[in-house]
C-alpha cells in the first residue's frame, strides 16, 4: 500500500494487516520514520497481534556515485528490502 499517494485510511491499513497475518514492513526514504510510526499507532489502537518492521533513513546520507550507492549506504537498497522482508517472514514462521 502506498501511503503517500492515498488518503491515510486507518481502517484500511488495519484490515490489510489482518489479511496478511499481521506482518508489516514499512519503507520510507525520509529521515525519521513518521509513516512507520503512524502505522504503528493505528495498529496499536486496533488491537490484535502484528509484527512491524520499519526501514527508513537512519542517518544523513552522504554523496554517492549513483542513487543505488546512496541507498546501499543507507541500508535501503532493493537487496536490503528483500533481505529484511524474507527475514521478517522467516521470524514470523517460527
Amino acid at each position: 500500500m502506498d501511503l503517500c499517494s492515498l488518503p491515510f485510511d486507518a481502517d484500511a491499513i488495519a484490515t490489510l494487516v489482518q489479511e496478511h497475518q499481521g506482518k508489516v514492513l514499512t519503507l520510507e526514504d525520509n529521515y525519521g520514520a513518521g509513516m512507520g510510526s503512524a502505522v504503528a499507532d493505528v495498529l496499536s489502537e486496533h488491537g490484535g497481534a502484528f509484527a512491524l518492521t520499519q526501514m527508513y533513513v537512519r542517518q544523513i546520507p552522504k554523496s554517492g556515485r549513483t542513487p543505488d550507492d546512496v541507498l546501499r549506504s543507507l541500508g535501503l537498497s532493493a537487496e536490503d528490502i528483500i533481505k529484511t522482508a524474507v527475514e521478517s517472514v522467516a521470524m514470523a514462521a517460527r
